[in-house]
């Protein structure tokens, strides 16, 4: 995140907040939405009368978006009005629609959420692109208006504002905590556990419920905090290690095939372990969710592309691979932030 501006002042009561493009600004002809040309761009009808004279508060996603092109954008609004814009150019906590950047603002001015209202054009109409401005405005608990509302007058029951959310809806899905009692608290037993699951579906919160004494062999964690992530070779031989001591492991991969699963079988074969196999069994959007509140809360992105592979590659566990199976659903264990994280809209 990126803050450009002068320092705002707030002097009380209500504070309307902008998105930038197809809400204060707008292409001359729709062809030209993603130009780079920035003479191309326009305020929006109305938006002089509303703005003029003011400090305009900006909240705008600009993902590949050229510096330069940024730049000019906000200069069309600072011909009227003083600007502080908070840019978001990176797939990270801080893009919308996650309230990060929002939230920081309302507690550094001290501004209760009912004063807030968030105008963007991303609502989730017919027509919309995006509904991320919609969600932006009630993951941070805050007010929104589209621009058809707030500048030219538009009722907000009327049939163009109506509008459908899109996507995963995570109020429904039951997050009350399950308690879930260790099955193996012991350091040396000669047993393999082979967690499966998607990227983020929580196998590394899961073995240390089930399995708290066991070495956890992961990709993410074998290069002992590395700058690069481990590979599957250095967690093959880290079972074999752990193997010759007789520690109990868990491997904590997504481990979706079948190929996969072989490999620390044979090992196990070799040293005379029994073999388990856990399956997650969590869809992709509630992957993908659990994703992003792990972003939010300070955790790696995964990017899409890791969900898409594994549930392509995936080939359901079965008992002739050579171990028992048990099967696990969603098994929440939320803080108080964590959980407010998890309801937000993406």
């Amino acid at each position: 995140m990126e803050i450009v501006g002068p320092e705002f002042v707030y002097g009380g009561g209500e504070v309307y907040v902008f998105d930038l493009d197809g809400t204060l600004i707008i292409p001359i002809a729709p062809e030209y939405r993603h130009s780079e040309d920035v003479s191309k761009y326009i305020l929006r009808s109305g938006v002089r009368e509303k703005i003029q004279n003011s400090h305009v508060v900006i909240f705008t996603n600009q993902l590949r978006t050229k510096p330069h092109v940024i730049e000019g954008k906000l200069n069309i609004i600072r011909s009227i009005a003083q600007v502080t814009a908070y840019i978001f150019t990176s797939d990270d906590k801080w893009r919308k629609p996650s309230p990060c950047a929002l939230i920081e603002f309302i507690n550094k001015y001290n501004i209760n959420h009912n004063d807030i209202i968030y105008v963007g054009d991303a609502a989730g109409r017919r027509g919309d692109f995006s509904d991320s401005d919609r969600k932006f405005a009630m993951n941070a608990r805050v007010g929104f208006m589209t621009p058809e509302v707030y500048f030219d007058g538009v009722c907000i029951l009327s049939e163009q504002e109506k509008y459908t959310l899109r996507g995963f809806d995570p109020t429904l899905v039951k997050t009350d905590n399950v308690t879930i009692q260790p099955i193996s608290d012991e350091l040396f037993a000669n047993e393999l556990i082979i967690f499966v699951g998607p990227p983020s579906s929580g196998k590394s919160t899961l073995t240390k419920r089930l399995y708290p004494s066991y070495i956890k062999v992961n990709q993410d964690t074998v290069n002992c905090g590395g700058l690069k992530k481990g590979t599957k070779q250095q967690c093959l031989r880290m079972t074999e290690a752990a193997m010759c001591n007789k520690y109990g492991i868990c491997i904590d991969n997504t481990n979706p095939t079948g190929a996969t699963r072989a490999e620390y079988i044979a090992i196990a074969r070799k040293y005379g372990y029994t073999v388990k196999c856990v399956l997650l069994n969590i869809d992709r959007e509630l992957a993908i969710h659990l994703g992003s509140c792990r972003k939010i809360l300070g955790g790696r992105v995964i990017p899409t592309v890791a969900y898409n592979k594994y549930f392509t590659d995936f080939e359901y566990p079965d008992k002739a691979e050579g171990f028992t199976l048990s099967i696990y659903g969603f098994m929440p264990n939320f803080d108080k932030k964590t959980l407010e994280v998890f309801n937000y809209r993406y």
